[in-house]
């Protein structure tokens, strides 16, 4: 899709580095048409980063508290890698802790 490699370049521009995560990468090594991108921002700080998206791109800022911008009108997140400690029981008793400068050994290791 052409607007994850305009997302990739916008990234590398402002310094930082940009990688396909989660499904559409699962879908992809199993031979199927991913549904949609998720994209995963290392090396550009949040605000540096949503405002370089914002130049070329339309952004629905609903998952900006979870890190996530997502692009308007086109299946594509964008995300800034995190920590999470979990503090409870169940699935939601997490803390989140967003940090552009993990490494990606250490972010893929929520995943």
């Amino acid at each position: 899709m052409e607007a994850v490699r305009e997302v990739a370049q916008i990234v590398k521009a402002a310094g930082g580095r940009a990688l396909l995560v989660g499904g559409c990468v699962r879908d992809s090594i199993l031979g199927g048409d991913p549904k949609d991108f998720d994209v995963e921002c290392f090396g550009v700080a949040p605000a540096d980063l949503k405002a370089a998206l914002a130049k070329k791109f339309d952004l629905d800022l609903v998952g900006a508290s979870f890190g996530v911008i997502k692009l308007a009108h086109l299946d594509v997140d964008v995300a800034i890698p995190r920590r999470e400690t979990k503090l409870g029981l169940g699935h939601r008793a997490f803390e989140m802790e967003y940090d552009p400068t993990l490494t990606v050994r250490d972010a893929s290791a929520r995943r």
